[in-house]
């Protein structure tokens, strides 16, 4: 057969380097959770707030619970530990990683809260790592780990697609004279002196009202160029063609530039920059680059102690990592959490009795293993990061926002047990005070604090001299 009905299926379902498959499932995935768990636990005291819920699509709210805090943080909890499961499991189920599409999926469409555009595009690759093949390490490398192997994955390409559609439709949304003015771009970067490369542009002559003109059309064409990259990307390991190699090495390096100037601008837009540049670098890296990360991230793998009281049964670890799951759930002290832990591993001790009935003992072992590192890695992405002080002190600024100062005091004192620094701590117990003295007074004595999204306040120690205080501060 030939024609472009084969050069069609050619492009889908001919063989790319499964070591690329895997890498963009596990980093994917662990980027996920590492997401859900750090940024996204931090706003979740607004779901449900007030009563009040709307979801992203109409049907949903007719179907679904009302959504509070702790349902919302149950859903990252289970997210963020299948995701990690799934990353850590040689032949992946394909239950499992539907299971964390679906789950992902509604926490973000259960309510208008979730904003990010991006986290439609998170769902189509999700739903797409669900039909990537169920590789093995030996499948990756060949015998000698230098090699490539090969293996059909037409949900690879799809990914691939996928993403280079979303740089198209970046592309064409700045076709407006607003934007290709550079009127826009200097709007959001706010001067010059944020574009990365202004400082060697000026040494050339460049003037400074020039820059935002460049870099506005300079955005345009690195995304296209992107998108064509994304497109092809699938090809390289098919084909020895030297024009295609030196075509995706051009991409990588705009891709990269690309990232890095939206790290440079801190645009507003979650974690969407690295989910877009992991794509992208799977898909364009060179080779070898990519046999050696393997490699690396095998040998990690092989070091970490994963293997607990090698003479129990699976089903007696299952039992022990539920229960530090639960453990785990309690310290976090946030709505929801220990719920996801408590449904998770009831999940695990379930799915570890059943493969024990049909025999397939080292199978559950490695996903008993797996969850065993999942809630080390929840443990210490919300202990590390600011998730408790954001959840607990925001919460209490809506408290306070609607005059309900018993639950204000409550709110802020959790803030204040999880402030990452003392001048943190200093500036909850500002506050808390200033909610005492508020609480003695009627409800029309109060301070009016205008609703979330109108004003923007915040506790800020002004000095003069040696003297400081704390004042509450609205723009």
């Amino acid at each position: 057969m030939s024609g472009p009905g084969a050069a069609w299926d050619g492009y889908w379902f001919e063989p790319v380097a499964a070591a690329r498959v895997w890498l963009v499932r596990a980093g994917t995935l662990v980027l996920l959770a590492l997401d859900v768990w750090v940024t996204r636990i931090g706003p979740g005291w607004r779901y449900g707030a007030g009563g009040f819920n709307v979801a992203q699509f109409a049907w949903l709210d007719a179907i679904q619970p009302a959504p509070t805090p702790a349902l919302y943080l149950s859903l990252l909890v289970l997210v963020g530990l299948g995701a990690i499961v799934a990353a850590a499991t040689e032949g992946t189920s394909r239950t499992l990683l539907a299971t964390v599409a679906v789950l992902h999926t509604w926490a973000w469409a259960m309510s208008m809260q979730d904003g990010y555009q991006h986290h439609y595009f998170l769902s189509l690759i999700l739903a797409a790592l669900v039909f990537l093949p169920r590789l093995t390490a030996t499948e990756l490398l060949d015998s000698n780990g230098d090699r490539l192997q090969l293996a059909s994955a037409w949900a690879y390409v799809l990914i691939g697609m996928t993403t280079a559609i979303v740089y198209l439709y970046a592309a064409w949304s700045k076709l407006e004279a607003e934007w290709l003015s550079g009127r826009a771009f200097l709007q959001i970067a706010g001067d010059t002196s944020r574009i990365p490369v202004a400082p060697v542009l000026a040494r050339l002559g460049m003037s400074e009202g020039a820059l935002p003109w460049l870099a506005s059309r300079g955005i345009v064409l690195a995304e296209v160029l992107c998108a064509a990259g994304c497109v092809l990307a699938p090809l390289r390991d098919r084909s020895r063609s030297r024009a295609l190699s030196l075509f995706c090495a051009l991409t990588l390096l705009t891709a990269l530039a690309f990232q890095l100037g939206i790290a440079a601008l801190d645009l507003d837009i979650g974690w969407f920059g690295w989910y877009l540049g992991l794509v992208s670098l799977v898909l364009l890296l060179p080779g070898i680059w990519v046999s050696r990360i393997v490699r690396v991230i095998r040998w990690a793998a092989r070091m970490m102690p994963l293997q607990v009281a090698s003479r129990s049964t699976p089903l007696a670890r299952a039992a022990v990592v539920a229960a530090a799951l639960g453990i785990v759930g309690r310290s976090l002290d946030l709505p929801g959490v220990f719920a996801g832990c408590a449904a998770a591993g009831a999940v695990l001790v379930v799915a570890t009795l059943a493969g024990a009935l049909r025999g397939a003992g080292a199978e559950s072992t490695r996903y008993v293993n797996a969850t065993a590192v999942a809630g080390l890695a929840l443990w210490l992405a919300v202990s590390l990061s600011t998730a408790q002080y954001d959840f607990y002190r925001f919460g209490g600024g809506d408290a306070r926002r609607r005059q309900d100062v018993a639950a204000a005091l409550e709110w802020y004192g959790r803030a204040e047990r999880y402030a990452p620094s003392a001048e943190s701590r200093e500036r909850i117990a500002v506050l808390r005070e200033r909610l005492r003295s508020e609480e003695r007074l009627t409800p029309l004595e109060r301070p009016v604090l205008l609703p979330i999204g109108t004003q923007s306040c915040d506790e800020r120690q002004l000095c003069n001299g040696s003297s400081c205080r704390w004042e509450t501060v609205c723009e």
